[in-house]
């Protein structure tokens, strides 16, 4: 949607951006530009999810190098990046351990 415009924007190249919008404009876009278009959008969406679960992580004091103990550890991953993905504005909480546990409540 064109809600998503500003985040692909910011994220892809400017010669994927300007090669997608030429041809748009021309009415020419061929399954050679839709497939590095896909390509490039499905590398954003990876990249984005690592990082959140990375800062997920991070944000518990947890490393990604090592297994998490216990299911508890794992559901507050798992709800943290979901808090992340969805609420992206929540990110600013992963600072501030009491108010992160606060917003992870039920």
């Amino acid at each position: 949607g064109s809600s998503s415009t500003p985040l692909l924007k910011s994220k892809m190249s400017s010669l994927i951006i300007e090669m997608l919008e030429e041809h748009v404009a021309h009415k020419r876009l061929g399954l050679g530009e839709l497939a590095v278009l896909a390509a490039t959008v499905e590398d954003l969406v990876h990249s984005e999810a690592m990082e959140l679960l990375t800062m997920a992580y991070e944000a518990h004091n947890l490393s990604m190098q090592e297994a998490l103990q216990n299911e508890v550890q794992e559901d507050l991953v798992i709800r943290t990046f979901m808090l992340f993905y969805t609420m992206p504005w929540s990110q600013t909480a992963r600072a501030n351990s009491s108010n992160l546990h606060e917003q992870l409540k039920t």
